[in-house]
């Protein structure tokens, strides 16, 4: 078994914020529904075009799941390749 930093699991929380976002906004704007975003006039109480829902939904799920990807455990494949290349430098006879 082994233990991922911390850091890990706050960026995998922050990558579940930004795909648990960029759904309803996505969603809204597909189906041609206006809907607040951060871009309406005026901020936090208008709502937005479904282009614009559409945009920032889309951007949300290209970073939370870019997020995911990039912080992800590797599983076995990563702690095998680890295991073997700590072997190989602690052989007795190499430089």
């Amino acid at each position: 078994m082994f233990s991922l930093p911390w850091y890990v699991y706050v960026l995998q929380f922050v990558a579940g914020l930004f795909l648990a976002n960029g759904v309803p906004h996505f969603v809204q704007g597909i189906s041609g529904h206006w809907f607040q975003s951060p871009f309406a006039s005026p901020p936090g109480i208008g709502e937005s075009s479904p282009v614009v829902n559409v945009l920032w939904g889309f951007l949300n799920l290209v970073i939370g799941f870019a997020l995911l990807f990039a912080f992800a455990p590797k599983g076995a494949d990563g702690i095998v390749r680890a295991e073997h290349a700590a072997s190989l430098s602690s052989r007795p006879g190499r430089a």
